[in-house]
């Protein structure tokens, strides 16, 4: 400027080779050079302040806040800003987020799931569009779905979240969403998502244990909770009635769904699709409510299992209406056959630990089941231990149990070992059979002679099947070598009512627990 001027014109008035001309030349060929760097980064500078403002006019972003299952959904509004037709393709790679493809399934969303951001076409005149987004089988997996928009053109393009990663940690992320010219290559807009996980919401956990390596078979209800009519897809309006009054309507697939149609979905959480669940109608009727199945293939023992079961209202997965949350534990397996009123032993091998501990045998039935160490008892360190078991089923019929055995650690109560025993019941046979009244709300009495076939002396265990009801007024009844006595029984009458009939069972078992005779007693109450 000025000052430039004035040195240029410093510089004239002397002639080159003198020394106020190499003075006045070095200082202002400094000056061009530094105004030339100043320029240059002026010009740099620019072209980023640009680029960021730019940047920032094109970006949004929206933040959203799942839950294990739980579908969230927003739209964006997209704009073409050439004066032509344009497309556009959609670049997306994440797990969670996607694209809504199906205009089913936009219409669903915006009348049954409030969106997460924004409002769903908040001036209420844009219409869900069929085929609006469509997708490229041959393009890479990130860039598959484009829209295409006329001159100027404004649509809303529907994004649903959902979360199913129930192993991960709830660590934040962003998800970029690019919209980038077919024609141009030029990015119009940019949408960050902000994934913010939150702890899941589990309505129901199970607990269930099984023997290694079976299939655990297991059904649970469902309860109606009063969100519509039935249980399952909201009514339709436009539904078709069927003939027991329930209506149907056509779910993603186009086939028909009843109402109280279920869709599920499983997590299993360790990695090996060890689950299959299924879901049926409840057997009392249209109106009941429906049952879910589920099947697992129990791990090898000790191990565990863990999954998830979100249960949906509707085929796009919009609306969670339960979760979930089931352990199975893994247990040892024990066959056990038996005769009702006789024992059958068998034994339970345990290996030690590194040292010695103090450990309780434990059953789910303990009038049936006994052990032969009672009470707390030395589990032996580094060597195979055997603890003594012993069924005694006491029922009137043919019937199999499964019965949980369980083997604590006496001074930490952690479980050393399980079983799952499976016990099969033979009925006994009835050698004689006595017709009995008893007057209800009173206590009376019954002998019954019993003759000692045997040589010798004698001593049998008297055993009832229903000791609330009838009780031998002794445990034992010793006989001489062929001779009889009584067996003395103390029979309840507050424990029938007036015009009942009860069976009980009577076992005359030997002192090896085998049994000699086996009595029938039919009480009637009067």
């Amino acid at each position: 400027t000025r000052e430039r001027a004035a040195a240029a014109r410093r510089l004239l008035r002397h002639p080159e080779g003198s020394v106020e001309h190499k003075m006045l030349s070095g200082g202002l060929g400094d000056e061009m050079e530094a105004l030339s760097l100043l320029r240059w980064y002026r010009e740099g500078r620019k072209k980023q302040v640009v680029r960021g403002l730019l940047t920032r006019s094109l970006t949004r972003d929206v933040h959203v806040f799942p839950r294990l299952g739980q579908t969230e959904w927003f739209e964006f509004t997209l704009h073409n800003p050439f004066d032509h037709e344009e497309n556009f393709r959609i670049e997306l790679d994440d797990a969670d987020v996607r694209v809504v493809t199906r205009a089913d399934e936009w219409a669903y969303l915006r009348k049954h799931v409030n969106p997460c951001a924004g409002a769903a076409d908040p001036a209420g005149n844009a219409a869900v569009e069929h085929d609006m987004v469509y997708v490229d089988p041959d393009a890479p997996e990130h860039e598959r779905h484009a829209i295409s928009l006329l001159p100027r053109e404004k649509v809303r393009v529907p994004f649903s979240v959902l979360h199913l990663d129930a192993k991960g940690r709830r660590e934040e992320k962003v998800v970029p969403i690019a919209f980038r010219s077919h024609a141009h290559g030029h990015v119009v807009a940019l949408l960050n998502v902000h994934v913010h996980p939150r702890r899941q919401v589990v309505h129901r956990s199970f607990t269930f244990s099984g023997g290694e390596g079976e299939v655990l078979r297991r059904c649970i209800q469902l309860v109606y909770d009063g969100a519509s009519p039935g249980i399952g897809i909201p009514s339709d309006p436009d539904g078709e009635l069927l003939g027991d009054g329930a209506v149907a309507r056509y779910d993603a697939f186009g086939m028909k769904a009843p109402r109280s149609a279920l869709f599920l979905h499983t997590i299993d959480l360790s990695g090996n699709n060890r689950v299959v669940v299924e879901w049926r109608e409840g057997v009392s009727g249209a109106g009941a409510n429906p049952e879910v199945w589920l099947k697992y293939r129990v791990p090898p023992f000790p191990g565990t299992g863990e999954f998830y079961v979100l249960v949906y209202r509707d085929p796009y997965q919009a609306q969670l209406r339960e979760l979930w949350h089931v352990h199975v534990n893994a247990r040892l397996r024990l066959d056990l056959h038996a005769t009702a009123g006789q024992a059958v032993t068998a034994d339970l091998v345990v290996r030690g630990d590194s040292f010695t501990r103090r450990v309780r045998a434990y059953s789910s039935l303990p009038k049936e089941v006994s052990f032969d160490q009672a009470g707390e008892f030395a589990l032996v360190a580094g060597s195979y231990n055997r603890i003594g078991l012993r069924y005694r089923p006491t029922g009137l019929s043919s019937v199999t149990k499964r019965i949980s055995v369980h083997l604590i650690d006496a001074d930490t109560q952690q479980l050393v070992c399980g079983w799952i025993a499976t016990a099969t019941t033979a009925a006994p046979v009835v050698t004689r059979t006595f017709d009995v009244d008893v007057t209800v709300d009173d206590e009376a009495s019954k002998r019954i002679p019993y003759s000692n076939p045997w040589s010798r002396r004698r001593a049998f265990k008297l055993i009832s099947s229903n000791p609330g009801l009838v009780r031998p007024r002794s445990a034992r009844l010793e006989v001489e070598a062929r001779a009889s006595g009584y067996i003395r029984l103390a029979l309840n009458g507050d424990a029938i009512d007036a015009g009942a009939v009860e069976e009980v069972l009577l076992f005359v078992n030997d002192d090896e627990d085998n049994t000699e005779e086996c009595f029938l007693l039919r009480l009637r109450g009067v």
